[in-house]
């Protein structure tokens, strides 16, 4: 599969079978370093972007327990701005990390002009409910 997404001016970037999408992250939204144990969202707040890991990992948090680890190269509260709600989830930095931060606007910006950025958050999520 061939994803293509758009840059801001219009230009097209080039994933490939899997995509490596932190590059594209980095050049659509804002790029952030949260230290070690750092929140980067809170469970029940509202969803303002969804994440991007450049660098390092990312522990989501139930009832303050671990359920899952976000890896370089991987998204996450992609769901909540899907659906509207607030977040179900909590998530903070493992280590030291570095996110991209894609916000609302864009997101649903991409989705409607990018049909293969939505290929990329099913994959995804289809990965966090396989694992």
């Amino acid at each position: 599969m061939n994803v293509h997404i758009a840059q801001p001016r219009g230009e097209f970037m080039r994933l490939d079978e899997e995509p490596e999408f932190r590059s594209v992250a980095r050049s659509l939204g804002t790029v952030k370093d949260y230290a070690a144990g750092e929140v980067i969202f809170g469970d029940g707040k509202p969803p303002h972007c969804m994440y991007v890991v450049v660098k390092g990992e990312v522990e989501v948090l139930s009832d303050e327990r671990v359920v899952g680890t976000i890896h370089e190269g991987q998204a996450l509260g992609n769901l909540s701005l899907l659906d509207v709600s607030p977040r179900l989830t909590a998530a903070r930095a493992a280590g030291s990390c570095q996110l991209a931060l894609l916000e609302e606007e864009r997101f649903r910006a991409l989705i409607e002009r990018e049909p293969n950025f939505i290929v990329f958050v099913m994959q995804e999520l289809a990965s966090r409910r396989n694992s």
